[in-house]
């Protein structure tokens, strides 16, 4: 059995080439498995696949050449091996190979695969190639995805994921995701599993995960003596809800981290401070392709550590998860997203001692809160409901990719934070807010507002908005 891998590349492109001697009347096939698959059992037989004899089955007789097998009195037509083992062709196209007999043509090389397995490549391996670092995962019908545990097989640029058959049952829905050989995670692969095929393999051809920036700003916590956040200081991005584990660690400059290609999956963001336990934010991928950005609120100085308990008024609807708290030092002029936990009272922030005023999103609505100066633990009663108001708009003239920036007003100052700043997509941009004063508008390349606009935006609102360059 010849298991070379240009083989395998072939049998997905055009085939095989050079002449041959002439032989019985019929089709000759290549059959081409993985090293570890080994040949497959007997017996095999093509079966015809095109209107002139649907579902017409010819035996595949061995020729005495390593996996040449010959289906005797086949006329020329679309072709699938099919095996009663259930072994299957690794195919991806809705129409089978064009399988034709004469003079000079060679046997066309076609892969087959165990069954249960989910084969995965690339379909051009000169551009890049899959690793053997992959997840799986399985939903069952009405449920939610569950880790597999999958024995994987690599030759040359293709892997396969060997299901356990518990797993591999008719209805259920399998999610792989992978490595290339370069470190980039390829795209969210997706297999439903249907009666029709059955126990047959499957074949995902991938790709590259489309790729975007992060920039993840880190605010000094709420001090009583303000502290800079050090240069270097490092920044760790996790994915949850996918198959594979996928962990990123920068460090900052100026109080920024930057991630030059995070791979667009839909899976919330979660970003963390290493070495500090449970110090996790996490974003959706909404809010992430929303705003391109995290402020995140740094550790607090040593001795400088609190505790606040939030205590959510009554008619507070948020379900079970955890609010969105944005935080600034009395005096400072940014709001940093503070990482949120369980606590004795309901949900615990982690922040500085010194005086520091909040916004918590509980749901649709923000609650503002002050708290004083202080070290002890210490219980936040919340302000009133404030519906969240969205803004919505474009900047004619201004490319995808540059910034919209909003400035709310407090005690006399214009404030930035987490939220405040989005993105322009080629959609427009898309604020969501505390109600409130602000003054807005798009960010020019030296980091300036191009024109300022101020408004006053009520609560519950949904506005439209487009802003001018000049």
């Amino acid at each position: 059995m010849r298991t070379l891998t240009p083989l395998l590349c072939a049998a997905l492109l055009l085939g095989g080439c050079g002449p041959r001697a002439e032989g019985p009347a019929g089709l000759r096939v290549q059959v081409v498995t993985l090293d570890p698959d080994g040949p497959p059992p007997q017996p095999l037989f093509l079966r015809r696949e095109d209107s002139a004899e649907p579902g017409r089955e010819y035996p595949l007789e061995p020729t005495g050449e390593p996996g040449v097998y010959l289906a005797r009195g086949a006329p020329d037509g679309h072709y699938r091996i099919v095996s009663p083992h259930a072994w299957g062709m690794l195919w991806t196209q809705p129409t089978p190979p064009l399988l034709e007999a004469g003079p000079g043509r060679p046997p066309r090389p076609l892969p087959l695969g165990r069954p249960r397995c989910l084969y995965v490549t690339t379909e051009d391996a000169r551009r890049w190639m899959v690793s053997p670092e992959w997840g799986v995962e399985v939903r069952r019908p009405g449920g939610a995805f569950t880790p597999v545990p999958v024995e994987v097989i690599e030759q040359g640029g293709w892997v396969g994921l060997r299901i356990p058959a518990e797993h591999w049952q008719p209805g259920n829905e399998l999610r792989a995701l992978g490595r290339l050989s370069d470190g980039r995670a390829t795209q969210l692969l997706g297999v439903p599993l249907s009666e029709r095929l059955g126990d047959e393999p499957r074949l995902g051809l991938v790709h590259p995960a489309p790729a975007a920036p992060l920039l993840v700003r880190v605010v000094p916590a709420p001090a009583r003596t303000p502290v800079p956040v050090p240069d270097g200081t490092p920044v760790r991005l996790a994915r949850r809800a996918l198959p594979l584990d996928l962990v990123e660690e920068r460090t900052t400059f100026r109080g920024v981290a930057t991630f030059d290609a995070v791979p667009t999956l839909d899976a919330p963001l979660v970003v963390s401070l290493p070495g500090r336990a449970e110090a996790t934010v996490e974003v959706s991928f909404d809010e992430w392709q929303r705003l391109g950005e995290v402020w995140i609120l740094g550790e607090p100085p040593a001795g400088e550590a609190r505790n606040l308990d939030l205590v959510l008024p009554e008619d507070a609807s948020g379900g079970s998860e955890a609010p969105e708290v944005l935080v600034r030092a009395e005096g400072a002029d940014v709001y940093g997203l503070a990482i949120v936990g369980r606590g004795p009272r309901g949900w615990r922030l982690r922040t500085g001692a010194g005086a520091q005023r909040l916004w918590v999103r509980v749901g649709r609505s923000w609650h503002p809160a002050a708290v004083p100066a202080g070290s002890d633990p210490t219980p936040v009663a919340l302000g009133p409901a404030q519906a969240t108001v969205r803004v919505r708009g474009t900047v004619p003239g201004l490319p995808p990719g540059h910034r919209v920036r909003f400035f709310r007003l407090e005690d006399e100052s214009w404030v930035l934070g987490h939220g405040f700043d989005v993105l322009l997509t080629p959609l427009g941009f898309d604020a969501r807010l505390p109600p409130g004063r602000y003054a807005a508008g798009p960010v020019r390349a030296d980091g300036q507002l191009a024109r300022r606009v101020e408004f006053t935006l009520e609560p519950g609102t949904e506005v439209r908005r487009d802003f001018a360059l000049r």
